[in-house]
């Protein structure tokens, strides 16, 4: 019996997938296929009689994404279709760009270390300014009555 076959391909290049889809227990013969996301048709980069194969690269799929193979067999005018969600799990484990969630909470963690590491630079070069702009004899002084304390001893007002 005639039978449909998508199946995800390794891919050297983790930001991409590639998919192949075979028309199996049929006579060979020149069969039409078209690559679907979405009702948006997607052009195949490599075909045979039988078999067609689809690369697509970010941003091109997503996590969750459907993608659709569907063959014409031009002999008894049948057309068969085959389904494909890509998700993080099957595009395997290695492959973490897939899943927005990790993206997201990578560059909150890089954000979070950035406005650190700015908020300590200024912090720091505040309380160099302050120290440069402080004149030589006077590092403390307090106000009481009508005393001034200095670091060079007590002076009457």
């Amino acid at each position: 019996s005639p039978d449909l076959s998508l199946q995800q391909l390794n891919s050297s290049d983790v930001t991409c997938v590639e998919l192949l889809c075979t028309l199996e227990g049929l006579r060979p013969e020149q069969v039409n296929f078209t690559w679907t996301k979405a009702d948006e048709k997607l052009p195949h980069y490599h075909s045979t009689n039988m078999s067609s194969m689809l690369k697509l690269c970010k941003p091109d799929w997503w996590d969750g994404v459907t993608l659709t193979c569907q063959a014409s067999y031009p002999h008894n005018s049948t057309v068969y279709r085959k389904n494909i969600t890509l998700t993080c799990r099957n595009t395997g484990p290695e492959n973490l760009s897939c899943c927005p969630t990790v993206h997201v909470l990578f560059f909150i963690i890089i954000a979070f270390i950035w406005i650190l590491s700015y908020v300590f630079a200024r912090t720091a070069v505040r309380s160099r300014v302050a120290s440069k702009l402080r004149p030589a004899g006077l590092q403390h002084e307090s106000r009481s009555g009508s005393q001034m304390i200095t670091t060079s001893g007590l002076e009457e007002r």
